[in-house]
């Protein structure tokens, strides 16, 4: 079997991920899957050529002495299609883990801030699903606010609670009700807040019911609570 080389490297190079890495992978998982087979060779190697693309069971050859003096290609019966699907399954996983890490890290960086994004149906009622584009974020019940409407289609801003990979992918929690959401909002609405001449130095919030907040001035003639 072989893997085409300039479309693998091409693959890495757009995910920024080592070639040679995804290589090994690709190794490592053709040789779990001849170990599994009948009867394999304890000392078996699989081999990707990296100029060819060709992947081999390589069993080395051993003289009297135990020295190592040549090698050969053991080629079970019907073990190509196991090496192409493999090779395919390898590929995807590590694309998608690759995929994962993006999204990690790039809301990760939205951690204690607002975001926005459109509400999406799910299956559970209680859960409120918010698409970010690249991935879905939830609004899990203690981070709702009692009596709000959440309904499909709607845009809404949400504070990022936190940001962690999961069993099956990204997970990002978000939030409707924690104090951070109305300290970055006023940050967004207030321009003495946006320029630091005025600081929030607090936030007291009862969700669905009121908000207090504390605040100080940095500028002299300058009210921290308006006119």
């Amino acid at each position: 079997m072989h893997v085409e080389m300039d479309a693998l490297a091409a693959l890495t190079t757009a995910k920024e991920m080592p070639l040679e890495q995804l290589i090994q992978a690709i190794e490592a998982g053709v040789l779990t899957a001849y170990q599994e087979g009948a009867e394999p060779n304890r000392y078996a190697q699989a081999r990707l050529n990296r100029e060819t693309g060709e992947i081999q069971i390589i069993i080395p050859v051993f003289n009297e002495m135990g020295e190592r003096v040549s090698e050969e290609v053991d080629a079970p019966e019907g073990f190509d299609r196991v090496i192409t699907s493999t090779a395919r399954q390898v590929i995807k996983h590590s694309m998608r883990a690759t995929n994962d890490a993006e999204i990690v890290g790039e809301f990760t960086a939205s951690v204690g801030d607002i975001i926005s994004g459109v509400i999406q149906q799910g299956r559970d009622p209680k859960m409120v699903n918010v698409n970010l584009g690249r991935i879905e974020g939830r609004i899990p019940p203690q981070e709702q606010v009692p009596g709000e409407v959440y309904e499909h289609g709607a845009r809404i801003k949400c504070f990022v609670v936190e940001v962690k990979q999961g069993m099956k992918g990204p997970e990002i929690m978000l939030s409707r009700s924690h104090p951070g959401l109305v300290k970055q909002l006023f940050a967004l609405e207030v321009p003495e807040i946006k320029e630091n001449i005025v600081e929030i130095m607090g936030v007291a919030r009862e969700a669905g019911h009121r908000s207090k907040i504390a605040v100080r001035s940095h500028r002299a003639g300058v009210s921290p609570k308006g006119s």
